[in-house]
């Protein structure tokens, strides 16, 4: 099975975003993937999106992301690196790039509104 990171010619994609102009696959949010089969992905590779979920949806999104794997299927799951933006942000260094994204530099200044979900407790 590929690893994510693999030329998407390999592996092919579907895309899904709540943002209709970057044009996606699926127009939707990971709360609630009912246009996905169930069984039907062989990976789920949520980058960046998983910490604007409220605490108390993280389970039924991760059930989502379960329901439509395949059962020989895998889930990576990327989001951001609070240890690095707390360390930047204690150095001062507030606007310094942390990393590319595709709409842009973020900074620490970009991370608070993220980091409330990421600290949820399982």
């Amino acid at each position: 099975m590929p690893w994510p990171g693999e030329p998407v010619a390999r592996i092919g994609r579907v895309r899904s975003d709540i943002n209709e102009r970057v044009r996606p696959d699926l127009i939707g949010i990971i709360v609630d993937m009912q246009a996905v089969p169930d069984d039907s992905m062989d990976a789920v590779w949520p980058s960046h999106n998983i910490e604007y979920v409220f605490c108390h949806e993280v389970p039924g999104v991760l059930g989502e992301f379960r329901r439509v794997l395949k059962d020989d299927g895998f889930c990576v799951i990327t989001c951001p690196d609070v240890e690095e933006v707390c360390a930047r942000v204690a150095a001062g260094s507030l606007t310094a790039k942390l990393y590319d994204s595709p709409a842009g530099p973020v900074t620490a200044l970009d991370a608070p509104r993220r980091l409330t979900s990421v600290a949820c407790a399982f």
